[in-house]
């Protein structure tokens, strides 16, 4: 499956491509940004592509270890 990556704002932030198909509240990295799938919108005439409106998250960062 092929994907054209937005943001809220309808900016293009990029392509992807996965041989598993993305639902909304997956989340993905990619490159080193993680988002996560918020909106899924495909078109009748390409159905092998499909716009993914995403938001960027930060990952949570593991506590440092007491000493």
């Amino acid at each position: 499956m092929e994907y054209l990556v937005m943001d809220t704002h309808q900016r293009l932030l990029g392509t992807l491509r996965r041989s598993t198909s993305l639902n909304v509240g997956d989340i993905f990295t990619s490159g080193t940004l993680t988002y996560a799938v918020v909106n899924i919108e495909g078109r009748p005439d390409q159905p092998t592509l499909k716009r993914l409106m995403v938001i960027p998250i930060n990952r949570p960062v593991a506590a440092p270890s007491a000493i």
